[in-house]
């Protein structure tokens, strides 16, 4: 008998699923980049970057909570999310 797979939200409250596409900051330079989801933990999701980075050609991956990150399925959805929070 498995444990079910917690549901997660992201910031614009669609379900995070494994293998989507989604767009968070992964490094401590505080730029976005567009990762899939690796795996579902019970607390936080696994990330892992579409373009490799520096000179070794290494993914960055990272632990993020799901209120971190963004779904990336339609244009509309980012329109939304710059919308919403222009203050």
């Amino acid at each position: 008998m498995s444990k079910e797979l917690p549901k997660h939200y992201d910031l614009m409250g669609k379900q995070i699923a494994e293998g989507g596409f989604v767009v968070s900051e992964l490094n401590k330079y505080r730029h976005l980049e567009l990762c899939v989801v690796d795996k579902i933990n019970p607390k936080m999701i696994r990330l892992r970057a579409i373009i490799p980075q520096g000179r070794s050609g290494a993914y960055y991956t990272a632990n993020k909570y799901p209120a971190e990150m963004m779904i990336v399925d339609n244009e509309e959805d980012i329109t939304m999310y710059i919308l919403r929070n222009l203050n």
